[in-house]
């Protein structure tokens, strides 16, 4: 029998606090910062010094731990901005332009297109790669934009993220601070995703529909086709490129090549990981490996060598900025929640 003692207190009382403050949607990192602090002092008996170095200890600890998470998906938005640069992206997007034909199929295509892209990018990505190419058509379709953005969510953070089977780095995640292995924990987790997934897309869909009868089918869009596409067009090139008055991308016969590789490409990891009973950081790393392939082959025979030596270089800052943006947070949370770890808390706090 465990007997609790002041570490476990200090603890529960954070993380009530850090549940209030998700329940009042606020964030959270400060709470943590708090925690983690209040943990030091509680541990080394009221030393401000080792409670000061926990801090950096807890972070240092966490960062390690996500660091291969941070690396695939820096890896795999370099590989995303390279098939921008070539106009590859829209080919793969365009034949799901021409299906959206109705609200309702504008819905289950942009939410399952989101899916799929969150499943190989994450979901932060996926936004701007579909919000950009598959959003005007879905508009003009007269599915209202705020139920787009319900479809993102749900089928992209909802669906995608919670059954991280692909770069596995949610189920990593859970598995690391439950001190259990990352494919026990998928395995587990399947039948919950599927329940999960099948309740909220059918209630979801029965909200929607019931406000669709509501609006009699009417758009909440009045923008002209036009000017959907042109500003599609300026979005997708400020999400890929970081600024406007670029020159338009010239798509060739090289773009088609690649749009048709690149998914062949993550198909073939897929039967991969199923044949060779691959897992764990080994997917991860063949996804991360795939993606830098890919990308090298885009930079390569798009144009000049010479001019790929340097480019090669912006869209590996490009990757590794957004991933760290992404994760600045979620490794300090992580390093108040991985104290609740026996085995991580000895790496932050000492035997």
């Amino acid at each position: 029998m465990v007997t609790l003692g002041l570490l476990h207190y200090v603890y529960i009382i954070m993380t009530i606090i850090i549940i209030a403050a998700l329940l009042m949607k606020k964030e959270i990192v400060l709470p943590c910062v708090i925690g983690i602090f209040a943990m030091g002092l509680a541990f080394s008996g009221g030393n401000p010094i080792k409670a000061i170095q926990a801090l950096y200890n807890s972070f240092v600890a966490s960062g390690t731990e996500f660091l291969g998470i941070i690396v695939v998906i820096a890896l795999v938005v370099s590989m995303s901005r390279s098939l921008a640069a070539i106009g590859a992206d829209e080919i793969m997007i365009r034949p799901l332009k021409n299906a959206i034909k109705s609200q309702k199929i504008a819905f289950f295509i942009v939410g399952f297109v989101m899916l799929i892209a969150s499943w190989f990018i994450w979901p932060s990505p996926a936004v701007a790669l579909v919000g950009a190419l598959l959003l005007p058509f879905a508009l003009r379709s007269g599915l209202p934009a705020i139920w787009a953005a319900v479809a993102m969510n749900i089928f992209g953070h909802g669906m995608g993220l919670s059954g991280d089977f692909f770069i596995q780095g949610a189920p990593g995640i859970a598995a690391k601070a439950a001190g259990i292995s990352t494919p026990a924990i998928m395995k587990a987790s399947i039948p919950l995703w599927i329940v999960m997934s099948v309740v909220t897309v059918s209630v979801v869909f029965f909200m929607f529909t019931r406000d669709m009868k509501r609006k009699k089918g009417i758009s909440d869009s009045e923008i002209s086709e036009e000017d959907l596409q042109a500003q599609a067009e300026k979005t997708h090139a400020i999400s890929t490129k970081g600024k406007e008055g670029q020159p338009p991308v010239k798509i060739t016969r090289f773009s088609y090549f690649i749009a048709v590789l690149t998914p062949i490409a993550f198909l073939v990891d897929v039967v991969l990981m199923i044949i060779f009973d691959i897992v764990g950081g080994d997917a991860t790393a063949l996804v991360g490996g795939t993606a830098v392939l890919i990308m090298a082959i885009i930079l390569i025979g798009k144009g000049s060598l010479a001019e790929s030596l340097d480019e090669i270089t912006d869209k590996f800052k490009e990757g590794f900025i957004f991933a760290m943006k992404i994760f600045a947070p979620v490794i300090v949370i992580a390093g108040f929640f991985f104290l609740g770890s026996g085995e991580m808390a000895v790496k932050i706090l000492g035997e």
